[in-house]
């Protein structure tokens, strides 16, 4: 639930040891910083920073190939029990990608990635980010908004969509904590992270520029399948699901000498709808 102990519900943290300074408030989705600012002070400091990570999101994708490459389409929707509004999408891609949506209150943009990606190594790569720039078009809980579309000439693999909520808290950054002690700096640094901050999941993006070698993209693809199994959005046990992560697992195991191409992964029809189906089509593009 939490990085950091919760915060009392009295306020009164002293039960915890002195040096602990930092504390989450899960009534109000804030983190707490509580500490004697020096021996003489009378009243601790404190000061509170919302967090972003009180979302919901569930995406659809889907992809079809274009003239240049290929089209990614999304769709978000956020839970209705989300206690936030979801105003911020980022996605790790390819560096070709134009990010673009059919919501006008959304605008886009595209910065280099700072962060390597945990699902396959990427070149070159940037963060897509989608910002509601009217509050009234954020995500609210138990709404959907559709248009999300990429545009691309790279082929399709797993990355990760990052969603982040609406706080009406006060807004972490380093500035803003420039006045804390170092260790307290640390610790803020390290839960305003996509891991604690924010809500992730898989999905199919733009990711592979062509000539990539098919060991990294079945290793993508098994990363994938399996956090989706993990998750349950995906069933080990269905006929596509198992033969697709036997024919990844033996082109990895051979260290390339197995080769794969679109037709081992046999038609799409093998496939249920839905999820299935869409990762038959990327795994078709992406072995052509």
């Amino acid at each position: 639930m939490s990085p950091v102990p919760l915060w009392p519900g009295d306020g009164e943290p002293f039960p915890f040891p002195n040096r602990q300074s930092l504390f989450y408030d899960p009534h109000t989705g804030e983190y707490v910083v509580h500490y004697v600012a020096g021996e003489a002070s009378v009243e601790p400091v404190l000061v509170r920073f919302g967090t972003h990570s009180l979302v919901d999101p569930e995406v659809g994708f889907d992809l079809v190939p274009t003239a240049s490459g290929y089209q990614y389409m999304y769709d978000v929707r956020n839970g209705l029990y989300a206690k936030q509004s979801i105003e911020k999408i980022r996605m790790l891609a390819s560096a070709d990608g134009t990010p673009r949506s059919s919501n006008p209150g959304w605008t886009t943009r595209t910065e280099a990635a700072k962060v390597p990606d945990a699902a396959a190594h990427i070149a070159d790569s940037v963060n897509l980010e989608w910002r509601s720039s009217i509050p009234t078009q954020s995500i609210a809980p138990g709404t959907k908004m559709e248009g999300l579309v990429i545009d691309s000439t790279s082929l399709p693999g797993f990355t990760a969509m990052i969603c982040s909520g609406h706080t009406q808290s006060k807004e972490y950054s380093a500035d803003a904590v420039s006045y804390l002690p170092i260790d307290l700096r640390d610790q803020l640094a390290r839960v305003f992270t996509t891991t604690w901050d924010a809500k992730t999941r898989i999905v199919i993006g733009p990711k592979f520029v062509k000539g990539t070698s098919q060991t990294e993209i079945a290793q993508n693809y098994l990363f994938g399948i399996k956090a989706l199994i993990r998750t349950g959005k995906l069933d080990r046990d269905s006929t596509f699901t198992n033969g697709v992560v036997k024919l990844l697992s033996a082109q990895v195991d051979s260290g390339g000498l197995f080769f794969l191409d679109s037709n081992a992964f046999g038609s799409s029809e093998n496939a249920a709808p839905g999820l299935e189906t869409v990762i038959a089509h990327a795994l078709q593009y992406a072995f052509k």
